[in-house]
């Protein structure tokens, strides 16, 4: 079983490498007329997310990819990353295999002015960004179709970057030098629907990073969820169970869902309970699961505790 380390108030087995934590209130500012980074973000990165961070700012303005399984937080560290870099009018999108790339590209839209009838051309968010330099995050970029992948060429060559826009008659727009293309995703096979990204656009990226470990400071943010003023020792046990759970490569926890069973017991669920529904049905081992949070909450004598 893991312990608490009193060095990094983080649960591990072996010698501690303390790690320090850089917390950032992060406030994205919506522009008009673009899908943006929006909301309010509370953010502590672990010495390894700000790792990244600090790298990917040393490539501002490079194409750049963020890779990994689900829940671990590459689209927050994006999103730290263009606030960190002065990008407030970054535009966000998501990708999916049926989409209409005009979502993109831009499109002609009619409209009617006294009973007369025009089209005039509207930018897609990728153009728009491409105009005015701002940073493009597209988020799952393993699920985009494949005549969108076909648009990134031009916009991500390392030599000379273009835009070729057809659609509007245009031909190729400059591209601003400002212009940032940033894109995360999930591996290609496995457990999710995605597919592999071209060879020739996959070489464009300056660098790619694999994230499947926490970038967040998870026992800042556990704390937060379950301050023991009202649940005592509730965080810590669950940081416990998480980490024991993480011993196994099919019960690699990820932080979103070991917030989402936070929030759970923040809200009057058992602890057994939070993680039958919010963690065990999305691992390979969900009887082994319930178990070991039966033995980390306390319910099953020691003699009897298990292992993942």
């Amino acid at each position: 079983m893991s312990e608490l380390c009193e060095n990094c108030m983080d649960f591990h087995s072996g010698e501690c490498a303390t790690a320090t934590a850089t917390c950032t209130a992060t406030v994205m500012t919506k522009q008009q007329g673009a899908v943006n980074l929006t909301g309010s973000l509370d953010v502590c990165f672990n010495e390894y997310g700000e790792q990244i961070l600090q790298e990917a700012m040393l490539l501002q303005g490079s194409p750049l990819l963020f890779m990994g399984d689900s829940g671990w937080g590459k689209s927050v560290l994006a999103r730290e990353l263009a606030r960190r870099c002065g990008y407030s009018d970054a535009v966000e999108t998501n990708a999916y295999p049926s989409m209409d790339i005009a979502l993109w590209m831009g499109q002609w839209i009619p409209s009617s002015e006294n009973g007369a009838v025009s089209v005039h051309w509207h930018d897609g968010e990728m153009t728009r960004a491409i105009r005015s330099g701002a940073l493009f995050l597209l988020e799952e970029i393993t699920r985009a179709p494949g005549d969108g992948m076909a648009r990134f060429f031009g916009p991500t060559d390392n030599g000379f970057r273009y835009h070729t826009l057809p659609e509007s008659g245009e031909g190729r727009i400059q591209v601003h030098e400002d212009f940032w293309f940033v894109a995360t995703g999930n591996p290609a096979g496995g457990s999710y629907a995605t597919t592999k990204l071209d060879g020739a656009l996959h070489s464009r990226f300056k660098a790619h990073w694999t994230i499947n470990q926490p970038l967040a400071d998870e026992a800042s943010l556990v704390a937060r969820a379950l301050p023991e003023e009202t649940h005592e020792d509730m965080g810590k046990q669950l940081l416990r169970f998480v980490a024991d759970a993480r011993l196994s490569a099919e019960s690699n926890v990820n932080t979103r869902d070991l917030m989402h069973c936070a929030d759970l017991i923040a809200k009057g669920f058992k602890p057994e309970r939070a993680v039958e529904l919010s963690i065990a049905p999305k691992y390979g081992n969900a009887v082994g699961l319930a178990d070991l949070a039966r033995a980390d909450f306390g319910e099953t004598p020691a003699a009897e505790q298990v292992t993942v």
